[in-house]
């Protein structure tokens, strides 16, 4: 397998459809005292062929498709593609009419069984007045032992209906709060700050538990995933600061992680650099576009 081949596998169908797409104007980037801005790359000072470095692809630092937490129609979808989102931003709506009426339905139960022990609780501090009464009288010889024994029964009965009452809505009251939290997952929001970078289904369409409606990226940082032959590999460490050609944009990188294997078919060794760029700067760059990696010289390791 080459190294051409290996990248291909590596970046995914992104990267394919970046190979071919001309290069994309510079846009307006900020400096900053802990992250350089992106520096545009003149026509003669761009590399030779024989410098162009080891070919990687750019990919953004995460993503997740947004998905349908049940069956039901699509009554809304609040943003488009390239749309940026906040963390827990709502994106989308969707219509569970029966999840609705089930919570209505569960609600007025629930408010059913709280008339109920109210009135078993008025019960309840009925009897051990009435208790309370014979228990006096029958201090003074006026009532039976009897009449208190059945005083005494009348209390513990009226207790038992108490605690049935309250157990039966402590039922209730949990189906309700589980709808409710069903209903609040009909709104979809976005996991963390982000740009749509696809969206698969518009407003009234029906979707099935699980069908992403839109895929996520995230807005502000990115890293650059590439292939380094393993006669190349000793001159890689963690740390190491990388030059990263995207475009006409020059940026500045740091090796993060280093795959522990060699590809036995390629001979090379998956290498991923963080962009050290501000959000500014980054706009300018594609997840998924093609880039060229140059490693410093051994002089200024």
């Amino acid at each position: 397998m080459s190294a051409g081949v290996l990248l291909l596998s590596m970046a995914g169908s992104v990267a394919l459809a970046a190979i071919g797409k001309e290069e994309a104007p510079v846009r307006a980037s900020e400096g900053s005292a802990l992250a350089p801005p992106a520096v545009k790359i003149a026509e003669e000072a761009r590399p030779r062929a024989s410098e162009e470095g080891l070919l990687g692809v750019v990919l953004a630092r995460a993503s997740v498709d947004v998905v349908a937490p049940a069956s039901g129609k699509l009554s809304a979808v609040d943003v488009r593609l390239g749309d940026k989102v906040s963390a827990g931003g709502r994106v989308a709506l969707l219509d569970l009419p029966s999840s609705r009426l089930e919570l209505t339905v569960a609600d007025a139960s629930a408010r059913e069984v709280e008339v109920e022990l109210d009135r078993a609780r008025v019960q309840l501090a009925e009897a051990e007045e009435k208790l309370a009464r014979k228990q006096s009288l029958r201090a003074e010889s006026l009532a039976s032992g009897e009449d208190l024994m059945t005083a005494t029964y009348q209390v513990k009965l009226a207790r038992v209906q108490v605690e049935a009452m309250e157990a039966r809505l402590k039922q209730h009251r949990g189906k309700v709060g589980m709808l409710q939290h069903a209903n609040a997952e009909a709104e979809l929001r976005a996991s963390f700050e982000g740009i749509v970078a696809a969206r698969y289904v518009d407003p009234g369409a029906r979707v099935e538990a699980g069908q992403p409606i839109m895929r996520l990226i995230a807005a502000s940082e990115r890293f650059v995933r590439f292939a380094v032959p393993e006669d190349k590999v000793s001159e890689i460490g963690v740390g190491l600061p990388v030059r990263v050609l995207a475009g006409r944009l020059e940026l500045m990188g740091r090796v993060e992680k280093i795959s522990p294997e060699i590809d036995p078919a390629s001979r090379m060794v998956i290498v991923e650099a963080g962009l050290e760029q501000v959000a500014s700067a980054l706009d300018g760059v594609l997840s998924g576009e093609i880039a060229r990696v140059l490693l410093p010289e051994p002089s200024q390791k």
